[in-house]
């Protein structure tokens, strides 16, 4: 998970913002993003949201790498090839935390902006984790 701070980095300069501006424009603190960006620590979902919502990130892109930063190309098919992959590659680690708080801001835009189909696959990926 801590390539997501990478991201966030990309996001901050790619809008020519400091550390400040960029923590404060987030209701941040500057210390939090650095963590956050050095890779000790993950954002809350509601962060996450924001930051897509309000700066037009594409969630595939901040959460997996998937797909582009800006817009949203096709998010459904990264999200799900992206959280299948994360299961194989995490056999034997228990990440169920972060997948249920993924798939939960990925449930949340989805209400948003996606497909009914798109709703149910996430919430079932979502229920494997909680069981």
């Amino acid at each position: 998970m801590g390539k997501i701070g990478t991201r966030l980095r990309s996001i901050r300069e790619n809008m020519g913002m400091s550390l400040n501006d960029f923590s404060s424009n987030l209701g941040i603190s500057t210390s939090t993003l650095f963590r956050y960006e050095k890779g000790d620590g993950f954002p809350d979902s509601e962060l996450l949201a924001m930051l897509c919502e309000n700066h037009n990130i594409n969630p595939a892109w901040l959460l997996l790498g998937e797909g582009e930063m800006s817009g949203r190309n096709e998010p459904e098919k990264s999200i799900i090839a992206g959280v299948e992959r994360s299961k194989e590659e995490s056999k034997g680690v228990d990440l169920s935390a972060e997948v249920v708080e993924i798939a939960s801001l990925i449930e949340n835009y989805a209400n948003k902006v996606m497909r009914n189909s798109i709703k149910e696959k996430l919430l079932s990926i979502k229920r494997q984790f909680e069981d």
